[in-house]
Protein backbone atom coordinates (compact mmCIF):
# COMPACT_ATOMS: atom_id res chain seq x y z
CA UNK A 1 0.00 0.00 0.00
CA UNK A 2 1.34 3.28 -1.03
CA UNK A 3 0.91 6.30 1.26
CA UNK A 4 0.98 9.82 -0.21
CA UNK A 5 1.01 13.21 1.41
CA UNK A 6 -1.46 15.96 0.42
CA UNK A 7 -5.07 16.23 -0.70
CA UNK A 8 -6.85 14.67 -3.60
CA UNK A 9 -8.44 16.83 -6.28
CA UNK A 10 -11.90 15.87 -4.96
CA UNK A 11 -11.05 17.12 -1.47
CA UNK A 12 -9.72 20.42 -2.84
CA UNK A 13 -12.83 20.98 -4.99
CA UNK A 14 -15.14 20.23 -2.05
CA UNK A 15 -13.21 22.65 0.17
CA UNK A 16 -13.45 25.40 -2.48
CA UNK A 17 -17.19 24.78 -2.95
CA UNK A 18 -17.80 24.88 0.81
CA UNK A 19 -15.78 28.08 1.16
CA UNK A 20 -17.72 29.66 -1.74
CA UNK A 21 -21.07 28.87 -0.09
CA UNK A 22 -19.92 30.35 3.23
CA UNK A 23 -18.63 33.54 1.57
CA UNK A 24 -21.89 33.97 -0.38
CA UNK A 25 -24.00 33.68 2.79
CA UNK A 26 -21.86 36.24 4.62
CA UNK A 27 -21.82 38.66 1.66
CA UNK A 28 -25.60 38.55 1.17
CA UNK A 29 -26.06 39.56 4.81
CA UNK A 30 -23.61 42.42 4.46
CA UNK A 31 -25.21 43.65 1.23
CA UNK A 32 -28.63 43.80 2.93
CA UNK A 33 -27.10 45.59 5.89
CA UNK A 34 -25.52 48.24 3.65
CA UNK A 35 -28.84 48.80 1.84
CA UNK A 36 -30.68 49.25 5.14
CA UNK A 37 -28.03 51.68 6.32
CA UNK A 38 -28.46 53.77 3.16
CA UNK A 39 -32.26 53.80 3.54
CA UNK A 40 -31.88 54.83 7.18
CA UNK A 41 -29.67 57.75 6.15
CA UNK A 42 -32.27 58.95 3.62
CA UNK A 43 -34.99 58.68 6.29
CA UNK A 44 -32.89 60.65 8.79
CA UNK A 45 -32.21 63.45 6.31
CA UNK A 46 -35.94 63.73 5.51
CA UNK A 47 -36.86 63.75 9.22
CA UNK A 48 -34.26 66.42 9.99
CA UNK A 49 -35.66 68.58 7.17
CA UNK A 50 -39.23 68.19 8.48
CA UNK A 51 -38.13 69.12 12.00
CA UNK A 52 -36.21 72.15 10.74
CA UNK A 53 -39.23 73.36 8.75
CA UNK A 54 -41.57 72.95 11.73
CA UNK A 55 -39.21 74.82 14.04
CA UNK A 56 -38.80 77.56 11.45
CA UNK A 57 -42.58 77.97 11.16
CA UNK A 58 -42.95 78.03 14.94
CA UNK A 59 -40.32 80.73 15.21
CA UNK A 60 -41.77 82.83 12.41
CA UNK A 61 -45.32 82.59 13.71
CA UNK A 62 -44.37 84.03 17.10
CA UNK A 63 -45.61 87.41 15.88
CA UNK A 64 -49.32 88.00 15.42
CA UNK A 65 -48.91 89.54 11.96
CA UNK A 66 -47.05 86.56 10.53
CA UNK A 67 -49.38 84.07 12.21
CA UNK A 68 -52.36 85.92 10.79
CA UNK A 69 -50.89 85.99 7.28
CA UNK A 70 -49.90 82.28 7.38
CA UNK A 71 -46.69 83.21 5.60
CA UNK A 72 -43.44 81.24 5.84
CA UNK A 73 -39.90 81.94 4.68
CA UNK A 74 -38.12 78.67 3.86
CA UNK A 75 -34.86 77.94 2.08
CA UNK A 76 -34.92 75.22 -0.55
CA UNK A 77 -32.80 72.12 -0.16
CA UNK A 78 -31.72 70.23 -3.26
CA UNK A 79 -32.88 66.62 -3.43
CA UNK A 80 -35.61 67.12 -0.83
CA UNK A 81 -39.21 67.95 -1.63
CA UNK A 82 -41.13 69.55 1.24
CA UNK A 83 -44.90 70.05 1.36
CA UNK A 84 -46.70 71.93 4.12
CA UNK A 85 -50.36 71.56 4.96
CA UNK A 86 -52.19 73.75 7.50
CA UNK A 87 -55.54 72.96 9.11
CA UNK A 88 -57.23 75.66 11.22
CA UNK A 89 -58.74 74.44 14.49
CA UNK A 90 -60.89 75.70 17.33
CA UNK A 91 -59.73 75.48 20.95
CA UNK A 92 -61.52 72.12 21.38
CA UNK A 93 -59.43 70.68 18.52
CA UNK A 94 -62.25 70.54 15.98
CA UNK A 95 -61.16 71.27 12.42
CA UNK A 96 -62.47 74.36 10.65
CA UNK A 97 -62.53 74.56 6.86
CA UNK A 98 -60.26 72.69 4.50
CA UNK A 99 -56.51 72.21 4.81
CA UNK A 100 -54.43 74.72 2.86
CA UNK A 101 -50.81 75.47 2.06
CA UNK A 102 -49.26 78.54 3.69
CA UNK A 103 -47.79 81.31 1.58
CA UNK A 104 -44.07 80.73 1.04
CA UNK A 105 -42.40 84.05 0.37
CA UNK A 106 -39.08 85.78 0.85
CA UNK A 107 -40.93 88.87 2.14
CA UNK A 108 -43.78 87.95 4.49
CA UNK A 109 -44.34 91.54 5.60
CA UNK A 110 -46.16 92.25 2.32
CA UNK A 111 -48.59 89.30 2.65
CA UNK A 112 -52.12 90.24 3.72
CA UNK A 113 -53.75 88.64 6.75
CA UNK A 114 -56.21 85.79 6.31
CA UNK A 115 -59.85 86.17 7.28
CA UNK A 116 -61.31 84.31 10.29
CA UNK A 117 -58.08 83.58 12.16
CA UNK A 118 -58.48 80.53 14.42
CA UNK A 119 -56.64 80.06 17.73
CA UNK A 120 -54.89 76.85 16.64
CA UNK A 121 -53.27 75.55 13.49
CA UNK A 122 -52.32 71.94 12.84
CA UNK A 123 -49.23 72.06 10.62
CA UNK A 124 -48.19 68.91 8.76
CA UNK A 125 -44.80 68.85 7.06
CA UNK A 126 -43.90 66.06 4.65
CA UNK A 127 -40.32 65.84 3.41
CA UNK A 128 -39.27 63.38 0.73
CA UNK A 129 -35.61 62.68 0.05
CA UNK A 130 -35.29 61.28 -3.48
CA UNK A 131 -31.60 60.54 -3.69
CA UNK A 132 -30.89 57.85 -6.27
CA UNK A 133 -33.34 54.99 -6.60
CA UNK A 134 -34.33 54.93 -2.93
CA UNK A 135 -36.74 57.26 -1.17
CA UNK A 136 -36.76 58.43 2.44
CA UNK A 137 -39.90 60.16 3.66
CA UNK A 138 -40.89 61.86 6.89
CA UNK A 139 -44.25 63.29 7.94
CA UNK A 140 -44.47 65.35 11.13
CA UNK A 141 -47.50 67.15 12.58
CA UNK A 142 -47.59 69.84 15.26
CA UNK A 143 -50.20 72.25 16.59
CA UNK A 144 -49.24 75.90 16.81
CA UNK A 145 -51.25 78.33 18.93
CA UNK A 146 -51.93 81.94 17.96
CA UNK A 147 -49.54 84.24 19.85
Amino acid sequence: MQQTDGFTIIEVLLAIALLTVIVMVVMSGLTGSFRLSGNSTLQSVATNRSQAVIESIRGQWQTVSQYNSACVQLPTVSGITTTISVQDENVDGSSVGSPYSPTISSNCSSVAALANIRPLRRVTVTSTNTSGSNIGQSKLTVEIARP
